[in-house]
C-alpha cells in the first residue's frame, strides 16, 4: 500500500499549497457493476473534476475483482520437437482471485495569466492476485510411445504488482516546454508446485517439490526539452531528451524440500540520449508533420547465477561458493528514428491520410534474465545481449464522409528486421527456450470500414480486414507465412421509451497475436441495452458477451505445434453510472 500513501501525500501537498476555492461546483462520474458467469465479478470507479482558484484537479479511483475469464485458463500445448520429433503435451487449469486497484490525479496550474503553465500528474496501480491449479504434462516419441507423464498441484500465494508514474511539465509562452517523467514498476511472483504423480524419465527434472520466487523492479527516468517557433501556418520545433532505464531482478528456485537451491541476480540498464528536429504545416486543406530523431543508446548488464545443494554453505553474507558471474557492455547503438504524418482534405468530405513511424521496443526483464528457470520438461532463460526491436509502421487511408454514411479504406504495413524471436532446442527430452534478435516479420493488411445512418435512430457499422503475414527466424532457419481475416458488424438502435440497444458480432481467423503465433477461428458477440434516467444523469446498462475460439498456431520456433485455447465464454454484466 506504499503507492496509496504516496497518492495521499501528493494530494495533501497540492491542496495545501493551492487552497481549493471552487469557481464552479465539483463534478464527475461514479459507477459500479456486477458480473456473472465469466465476467469481471465486480467493479467500481469514481472520476472527479475539481476546479479551484489556483489549480484544476482531476483525481480518479478504480477497483475491480480479478476476471474469471482471464484467470481461469484451460490451455493445451501440443508441441513437436524439431530434432527428436518427440511430442510434448501439457494442460493447465488455474483459478485466481484478488483485486486490481488504479488511482491517480492530474493538476494544471497556470501562472501570470498563462505566461507559464505547470502540469503535474500521478498514476498508480496495485494488483493483488492469489491462485491455485493443476498442471498435466506428457512426453511421447515420434511413434506416440509414452516416455513420461507428470501431474502437479500448483499454488501461487502471491502475484503482486505495483506501478507508479509521475510527470511534471512546464510550458512557457515563448514556446519552450520542459518535461520530466519517472515510472516505477515492481512485481513479486511465487509458485509452489507439488508432484502428485508421474513416470520418471531420463533427462527430466524429476523433482518432487518446486518453489520459485521472482522479484522484479524497473526504474525509468525521462527528461525532455522542446523549443517551438510558430510562423503563421508553419511550426518548427527541436530539442533533446535523456532516458535512463534500470532493471533489478532476483530469482530463487528451491527443489525437494530445500535440498537444492538455485537462482540468479540481474542488473541491467540502458541510457539513451537523443536530439530531434521537426516541422509542421497546416492550412484549410493540408496538414503535414515530420520529425527526425537521432538516438544514441548504451546498454550494459551483469548477472550472477548460483546452484548449490548444501545449505550449510550458505553464510549470513550470502556468499555463494559456486556463483557464476557474467557481464555485458554493448557498444554505443545509434538509431535514426523518422516519423511522418500527412492529411489532405480533398473536398466534399473526402480525406487522404498517410502515416509512417518507427518505434523502438526495448527488451523486458523476462527476455534479458539469463537465470535458468527449470520445469519438469522445460528449461527457460533469457539473453543478456538482446538490444531492441525496430518496428516500422505504415498506414495509408482514404475516407469518404457524407451525411448518411462514411467509408474508409486502410492499408497497413508492419516491417520488422530484428524482432525478439524465441529459440527452442530440445536436449535430452528437455525443451530449452531462450531469445534472439533475429526475428523478421512482414505483415500487410487492407481494411474496408463502412458506417451507415439510415435514420436518426439507427446506425450500422461493418468492417473486414484481410492480412498476409510472414515470419522468418534466421537463428533457426525457419520461415512461415499465413493469411488472416477479421470481419465485424454492429447495429446501434434507439428503442421506444428512450432505451438504446447495441449489437455486435465478429469472426476472425489467422489474427496475429505476436511475432510467434496466430489464432484459429474465433467467434465474438455482444449485446447491450442502456436506459438513461434523472435527466441523463443516471445510466443503467445490461450487457452480454460471448466468445468461442479453438487454438493458437505456432509459426516460429525450433518446433511446430499449437496451443489449444478451450474457449467458450459467456459473460453478463449489470452496470450503473451516475454523473453529478
Amino acid at each position: 500500500m506504499n503507492l496509496i500513501k504516496t497518492f495521499a501525500l501528493v494530494s495533501f501537498f497540492v491542496f495545501n499549497l493551492f487552497p481549493a476555492k471552487a469557481q464552479v461546483p465539483v463534478h464527475g462520474t461514479a459507477s459500479a457493476s456486477a458480473g456473472f458467469m465469466d465476467a469481471t465479478p465486480w467493479e467500481a470507479d469514481i472520476q472527479l473534476a475539481i476546479p479551484t482558484e489556483h489549480v484544476f484537479l482531476t483525481p480518479y479511483l478504480s477497483v475491480e475483482g480479478i476476471t474469471p475469464t482471464s484467470s481461469e485458463t484451460e490451455e493445451d500445448n501440443h508441441l513437436i520437437y524439431s530434432k527428436s520429433q518427440n511430442r510434448y503435451e501439457s494442460s493447465e487449469i488455474l483459478k485466481n482471485k484478488g483485486f486490481d486497484l488504479k488511482y491517480g490525479t492530474q493538476a494544471i496550474l497556470p501562472f501570470r495569466d498563462g505566461d507559464l503553465i505547470m502540469n503535474l500528474s500521478f498514476d498508480g496501480r496495485t494488483l493483488r492476485q492469489f491462485g491455485n491449479g493443476t498442471r498435466y504434462e506428457r512426453l511421447t516419441d515420434q511413434n506416440n510411445l509414452l516416455l513420461g507423464d507428470f501431474s502437479s498441484r500448483l499454488h501461487m500465494p502471491k502475484a503482486d504488482a505495483n506501478m507508479a508514474k509521475t510527470k511534471a511539465g512546464l510550458k512557457f509562452r515563448f514556446g519552450m516546454q520542459i518535461e520530466y517523467a519517472y515510472s516505477y514498476n515492481s512485481s513479486t511472483d511465487v509458485l509452489n508446485q507439488w508432484r502428485l504423480d508421474g513416470t520418471p524419465i531420463a533427462g527430466a527434472n524429476n523433482f518432487e517439490t518446486n518453489r520459485l520466487k521472482t522479484d522484479t523492479k524497473v526504474h525509468n527516468h525521462l527528461a525532455k526539452l522542446t523549443q517551438t517557433f510558430n510562423l503563421k501556418n508553419h511550426q518548427i520545433f527541436f530539442g533533446g531528451s535523456f532516458e535512463f532505464n534500470k532493471i533489478e531482478r532476483d530469482n530463487a528456485q528451491t527443489f525437494d524440500k530445500e535440498s537444492c537451491f538455485s537462482g540468479g541476480r540481474l542488473d541491467h540498464k540502458y541510457l539513451t540520449g537523443s536530439d530531434f528536429i521537426g516541422y509542421r504545416f497546416h492550412n484549410k486543406h493540408v496538414q503535414l508533420s515530420a520529425q527526425l530523431t537521432n538516438a544514441i543508446t548504451h546498454m550494459s548488464g551483469t548477472h550472477t547465477a548460483f546452484n548449490i545443494c548444501d545449505h550449510s554453505l550458505l553464510q549470513p553474507t550470502f556468499a555463494l561458493p559456486e556463483a557464476k558471474y557474467s557481464k555485458t557492455d554493448e557498444p554505443l547503438i545509434q538509431d535514426w528514428i523518422p516519423q511522418f504524418q500527412f492529411k489532405w482534405n480533398v473536398g466534399n468530405g473526402d480525406t487522404l491520410k498517410a502515416d509512417y513511424r518507427m518505434i523502438i521496443k526495448r527488451p523486458e526483464a523476462e527476455l534479458l534474465d539469463p537465470t535458468h528457470i527449470l520445469g519438469t520438461l522445460t528449461d527457460d532463460y533469457g539473453n543478456l545481449t538482446l538490444e531492441g526491436i525496430h518496428i516500422n509502421n505504415i498506414v495509408l487511408a482514404y475516407q469518404i464522409a457524407r451525411e448518411k454514411f462514411s467509408y474508409t479504406t486502410r492499408l497497413n504495413g508492419i516491417i520488422v528486421e530484428d524482432g525478439f524471436n524465441a529459440i527452442w532446442i530440445d536436449k535430452n527430452n528437455i525443451r530449452n527456450t531462450t531469445w534472439g534478435n533475429q526475428g523478421v516479420r512482414r505483415a500487410y493488411s487492407i481494411t474496408p470500414d463502412l458506417m451507415l445512418r439510415p435514420s436518426d435512430k439507427t446506425t450500422v457499422t461493418a468492417s473486414a480486414t484481410l492480412m498476409w503475414d510472414k515470419r522468418i527466424a534466421r537463428a533457426i532457419h525457419m520461415a512461415k507465412e499465413h493469411w488472416g481475416i477479421r470481419t465485424q458488424v454492429g447495429i446501434k438502435q434507439v428503442l421506444p421509451q428512450g432505451f438504446l440497444m447495441n449489437l455486435k458480432a465478429a469472426y476472425s481467423e489467422g489474427n496475429t497475436f505476436d511475432l510467434y503465433s496466430h489464432e484459429g477461428s474465433k467467434w465474438e458477440g455482444n449485446a447491450s441495452i442502456i436506459k438513461s434516467l434523472l435527466a441523463n444523469r443516471l445510466n443503467l446498462s445490461l450487457s452480454y458477451d460471448y466468445e468461442d475460439y479453438d487454438n493458437l498456431i505456432l509459426t516460429q520456433g525450433a518446433y511446430t505445434g499449437k496451443i489449444t485455447r478451450i474457449g467458450r465464454h459467456n459473460s453478463i454484466t449489470l452496470k450503473a453510472a451516475y454523473s453529478f
